[in-house]
């Protein structure tokens, strides 16, 4: 007799339903977190483009007179108003 046969009716139900019940709760936990990592990331790259094309007109002008200074105090600000851009 094998060891699975020698338990009670009960253990031989709920070991596998158990079993069940664990995978698809930790599959439902990672799709769960993939979609909050994609929407995240979506996020993201919105904010980007919002402050790429904020900043583009001001540091255009600046490179071209040469003013380095206010091109890094314009990008404190927006790090200021936007922590997580410090990340890109």
């Amino acid at each position: 007799m094998s060891q699975y046969q020698r338990l009670s009716l009960f253990w031989r139900l709920f070991l596998p339903i158990a079993l069940v019940v664990l995978c698809t709760g930790s599959l439902r936990t990672w799709m769960f977190l993939n979609e909050e990592r994609v929407a995240q990331t979506q996020a993201m790259q919105n904010t980007l483009a919002v402050a790429a094309a904020t900043l583009h007109p001001i540091v255009t002008k600046s490179v071209n007179i040469g003013d380095y200074s206010s091109i890094q105090e314009q990008l404190d600000r927006e790090v200021q108003l936007r922590p997580y851009l410090s990340r890109a």
